[in-house]
């Protein structure tokens, strides 16, 4: 982390925004998992009055080395004081379904909205009551509790099903890889709650559906860890 030579009026300001800031409602959600969190819109939409009261924006920028790529944030005051941080850089890895440039957008906006949350103080939490209700919770993807298995829920499953083109062996053996790096041995468990069924059987679009979720999990879990590093 770098700052101008001097940080008093930046520091004052700084000072009274935060003790101003709201939660950050929850505004989006995975339309498998069901899982809630804050939006980089959601945080910035959420900050900006506040530091436009006390003379204070923020700045971000991309920047690369080699294959890697991080985000630079500088939270800037009138009296022209700074202070300026760089997060982890990361690597572009290939990622199947998503071109180099998708997987590096990805990465961008996860950086952006930790940086952005980091440097500001600011935390998000579910707009229980619309009048942005302050908790503990993170500023980062929260998965609900699970619910139990439903003999209904598990008929209307298998009636989809009989209608609808089954999955590939390619699409099932592709749920299998992406569950177990992600939950490990109890991958078969997690799905098969998710999907509120006895037996791992899916439609194409459903086994689609379980893959796009598992892999933007696998991106947060990874951005996460990088972002405090």
């Amino acid at each position: 982390m770098k700052t101008s030579e001097t940080l008093g009026n930046i520091a004052a300001a700084m000072a009274q925004a935060q003790a101003e800031m709201p939660a950050v409602p929850f505004d989006a959600q995975n339309a498998f998992l069901k899982n809630k969190y804050a939006t980089l819109g959601a945080m910035i939409n959420t900050a900006r009055p506040v530091l436009a009261k006390y003379g204070l924006s923020v700045v971000q920028g991309v920047v690369t080395d080699g294959a890697a790529v991080g985000v630079e944030t500088i939270v800037l005051h009138a009296s022209g004081e700074f202070i300026r941080s760089e997060s982890a850089m990361i690597d572009i890895a290939e990622e199947k379904g998503k071109s180099r440039a998708q997987v590096m957008g990805s990465i961008v906006t996860y950086l952006r909205r930790y940086e952005w949350a980091a440097l500001l103080g600011m935390y998000a939490d579910e707009d229980t009551d619309g009048n942005g209700h302050h908790g503990d919770a993170q500023a980062q993807p929260q998965r609900p509790a699970q619910q139990p298995h439903s003999a209904n829920n598990g008929a209307q499953r298998a009636a989809q099903r009989a209608g609808e083109a089954k999955a590939s062996g390619k699409s099932l053996d592709e749920v299998q890889r992406l569950a177990h790096k992600c939950y490990g041995a109890q991958w078969r468990k997690v799905i098969l709650e998710w999907q509120k069924c006895e037996h791992l059987e899916f439609t194409e679009q459903q086994a689609q559906d379980v893959i796009a979720a598992i892999r933007e999990e696998l991106d947060a879990q990874a951005y996460e860890r990088a972002a405090v590093a």
